[in-house]
C-alpha cells in the first residue's frame, strides 16, 4: 500500500522520519523534494534490516545521520575531533545494541540479524559525495572510561542502573543526584581533570508490551533516542561540575 505525507518544513520533515515504524516501509521522496540534497540518496540505498551510519563535517561540528533498520532516520550533532574515533564510537555501540537486538529475535523465531555500514558525506558544490568508511578494529583505541546504562521502568518511573568501569550507580540509590554522582566519578578518572562530553558505551532498554501483551524489542531508533537523552543529562552534569572546579580555583 502506498501513502503520502507532506510536512512544512525541513525540521518538520526529520521529526516525521524519526518516528518508530511498527514494520518496514521504503521512503521515496518526489523528484522535486530536497533536490541536491542527500536524503533521497540515502534512502533509495537503504534496505530492511540494516543500520546505515553517515557522517557529515562542517568545520568543527560532525552531523550524523542514522538510518535504522525499520528506515526511522536519526539525526544529532556533537563537536568534531576525530572522525576515526566518532567511527569507533558508533561501531563498538552498535555491535552491543545489535547482538541484544539479534539474541532477541532468533529466540522468537524471527531470523534478521542486523549489519552495520558506515559512510561519510561530503558536499561537492551541488553534489554529494557518499562514500563507505571501513573501520580498523586493530586501530581503534581503547575508551579509559566505559559507561554502560541499564534502562528500567518501576512504577511508570524510568529508573537507571549504570555501570562505570568497575563502579555502580542506581537512581534509586541516588535519585535525581545520580548524574552528579557519575559525573564526579568520571571527573576523577580524567588526567588533567579536562573537561570534554562523554558518550555512552552501551544501553539495554526494557521489552516493550503490545496490545496481545506479546514482547516487542526495542527499534534501534530507541536505543539511539534513549543514549542521546542520557548523555545530555550526563554532559549536563559534567559541566556544571566542572564549571565549580574552576571557579572554586580561580
Amino acid at each position: 500500500m502506498v501513502s503520502y505525507n507532506r510536512v512544512g518544513d525541513y525540521s518538520a520533515l526529520l521529526a516525521r522520519l524519526s518516528q518508530v515504524e511498527p514494520s518496514y516501509s521504503a521512503v521515496v521522496f518526489d523528484e522535486l523534494t530536497l533536490q541536491n540534497h542527500f536524503l533521497p540518496t540515502i534512502y533509495a540505498a537503504h534496505q530492511h534490516g540494516q543500520i546505515d551510519v553517515y557522517v557529515h563535517v562542517e568545520g568543527n561540528i560532525a552531523n550524523i545521520y542514522i538510518l535504522d533498520e525499520q528506515g526511522a532516520l536519526f539525526h544529532t550533532k556533537q563537536e568534531f575531533y576525530n572522525l576515526d574515533t566518532i567511527m569507533a564510537h558508533y561501531d563498538s555501540f552498535f555491535y552491543a545494541v545489535t547482538q541484544r537486538i539479534n539474541s532477541f529475535c532468533l529466540e522468537n523465531g524471527q531470523s534478521r540479524p542486523l549489519k552495520v555500514r558506515f559512510y561519510t558525506l561530503i558536499q561537492v558544490l551541488r553534489h554529494w559525495d557518499i562514500k563507505p568508511y571501513y573501520i580498523d578494529h586493530m586501530q581503534i583505541p581503547i575508551n579509559p572510561v566505559d559507561v554502560t546504562v541499564i534502562i528500567e521502568i518501576i512504577n511508570n518511573q524510568t529508573e537507571y542502573n549504570i555501570f562505570c568501569n568497575d563502579r555502580e550507580f542506581t537512581s534509586l540509590h541516588y535519585g535525581d543526584n545520580v548524574f552528579t554522582q557519575l559525573a564526579e566519578h568520571i571527573l576523577s578518572l580524567r588526567i588533567g581533570k579536562s573537561n570534554y562530553p562523554l558518550y555512552i558505551s552501551d544501553i539495554d532498554l526494557p521489552l516493550e508490551s503490545d496490545n496481545d501483551d506479546a514482547q516487542q524489542t526495542p527499534q534501534t531508533i530507541n536505543y539511539l533516542q534513549y543514549k542521546i537523552k542520557f548523555e545530555q543529562q550526563l554532559n549536563s552534569a559534567l559541566n556544571k561540575l566542572f564549571e565549580l572546579r574552576v571557579n572554586t580555583l580561580s
